[in-house]
């Protein structure tokens, strides 16, 4: 997370937004009513759940099997025009536990090459342990008329995927990071992204665009009315931000904690600041860290040696921010306005 922005024409006006309790739902995904593929929007009506004969369920998802069976978490909006809806957070894809989930999984098109047809003869031919010959002995779908060698190896390599897939998004959101975002964390890295979270968990925020902008996102919400810019100073024109700083009223600068200070494109950024003169323009900090957490101390030290007013509070949470390090944000942002 190397981010700044900068806050310009504050004004003071604020949202207020209902809140809603948090629910579990289990079903499968009947059919998908409307895509984006460009963000992952998507509407799409489960069924098989407790409660309701058929639920449509709203959120961005990077990928989604028409099929499955999943878990989700949400909560429950009234939507102005199309009444209730389920609004999903997270959720995981659960395999299906008896032959008309399977065949039903099968022949949805989660896998490249079957239809409803031949997922049919192969559930006919398997039955119940047909997803375990799926994963662990592929090469006898070529049992199943219809189905060649090459075919079966063909599909092994989807399912094996999908269920690396699966079990990499579980992981990552323990961490509280995003469908969307898991998705870009998994395509970019594979299988190696256990070792980089646990070996250099920040090259994350220099490699997928969005990681370590939660804090900075946060903050911009708590003031809807007033103009706000957010930049990645490592990949942002130091003269641009620059610019943005002497305009600005106030701004606002996180890094995580990388070798006891803050990460080198924030390091360089200060030392870029160190020639202008700023006369008690208001900032605030705010970090993220693994295990020691000194970025937003050196950010507070720094920015006062070049002139800036830092208010409080500070916010600094241990890797991803959690529900307590977003209600500072509003603390935060009243401090800068103020």
């Amino acid at each position: 997370m190397q981010c700044l922005f900068a806050l310009s024409e504050a004004q003071r006006s604020r949202r207020c937004g209902e809140k809603h309790m948090s629910e579990t739902v289990t079903g499968y995904i009947d059919h998908v009513i409307f895509r984006n593929e460009d963000n992952g929007y998507t509407v799409m009506v489960l069924k098989g759940t407790k409660k309701e004969e058929e639920l449509t369920c709203v959120g961005s998802f990077p990928a989604i099997t028409q099929g499955a069976s999943i878990e989700a978490t949400g909560v429950y909006i009234h939507h102005p025009v199309y009444g209730k809806q389920f609004q999903i957070s997270s959720f995981t894809e659960k395999m299906p536990e008896d032959t008309y989930g399977i065949e039903r999984y099968l022949g949805s098109g989660a896998i490249r090459g079957i239809g409803a047809a031949l997922a049919a003869r192969i559930v006919r031919k398997f039955g119940d342990d047909t997803l375990r010959i799926v994963e662990e002995e592929p090469e006898r779908l070529a049992e199943v008329k219809g189905i060649s060698e090459k075919k079966a190896r063909e599909i092994a390599a989807q399912v094996s995927e999908k269920a690396e897939m699966r079990k990499v998004m579980i992981f990552l959101q323990k961490y509280g990071i995003s469908l969307n975002l898991g998705a870009k964390i998994y395509q970019k890295y594979k299988e190696s992204v256990y070792t980089i979270l646990q070996e250099n968990p920040y090259r994350l925020a220099e490699d997928i665009s969005g990681v370590g902008f939660k804090i900075a996102d946060e903050i911009a919400k708590q003031s809807p009315d007033t103009r706000v810019k957010i930049f990645n100073i490592s990949k942002t024109n130091k003269n641009d931000i620059m610019t943005e700083v002497f305009k600005s009223k106030a701004i606002a600068v996180g890094s995580p904690t990388v070798g006891n200070s803050v990460i080198s494109s924030v390091a360089g950024w200060l030392d870029f600041l160190r020639e202008l003169k700023f006369k008690n323009k208001k900032a605030a900090v705010f970090g993220t860290y693994g295990w020691s957490g000194e970025s937003t101390k050196v950010l507070r030290e720094e920015l006062t040696k070049y002139g800036f007013s830092v208010v409080e509070p500070e916010i600094k949470c241990n890797w991803n921010p959690d529900a307590d390090d977003f209600g500072k944000a509003e603390e935060l942002v009243k401090a800068l306005l103020a």
